[in-house]
């Protein structure tokens, strides 16, 4: 991971397939998908990586813990 030091920490932490993480960078309408789903989290924003929920393949939201964790905070999205 590149950048800041301050951004080294677990909820900063997320594994994508090469062709998702590549479209993230070079396509805007996908790069808004990821930040709406917690893919692509601003370091300029308000909320820290471990504040903005992920969403996962089966529409679960979760939020990532600076100590690897995870928490379920709702099993669909909209939920």
């Amino acid at each position: 991971m590149g950048g800041s030091k301050a951004a080294e920490r677990f909820s900063n932490w997320l594994t994508l397939c090469l062709v998702s993480n590549t479209r993230l960078e070079a396509d805007a309408e996908f790069a808004r998908l990821g930040r709406d789903r917690g893919w692509k989290v601003s370091r300029n924003g308000i909320l820290t990586p471990a504040e903005v929920p992920v969403i996962d393949y089966q529409g679960r939201s979760w939020l990532l813990d600076d100590n690897g964790g995870r928490s379920l905070v709702s099993a669909q999205i909209g939920a």
